[in-house]
């Protein structure tokens, strides 16, 4: 992890940890594209901002209504 009082590195972070994550490689090339659009959005609007904490929880907001729009539950999805 980057240093975290760098929060220009808090969305790439971020996505290096994502992919790395079950819920991730159990998403399909539509839904990786629809999540990895979200935050290009969110960057576009100015809508990533302040610290780096806060700009993780804005990522992970994003992310978490990603799997929740895909069905996601903590067990036993998509075996």
């Amino acid at each position: 992890m980057t240093n975290v009082n760098d929060k220009a590195y808090a969305v790439t972070d971020y996505l290096r940890m994502i992919v790395n994550s079950w819920t991730w490689a159990r998403l399909n090339h539509d839904e990786r594209n629809g999540f990895l659009s979200a935050i290009d959005w969110a960057q576009e609007q100015g809508v990533l901002t302040g610290t780096y904490k806060h700009r993780w929880m804005i990522c992970e907001a994003i992310y978490m209504a990603t799997l929740n729009g895909a069905g996601y539950k903590p067990t036993g999805w998509r075996k």
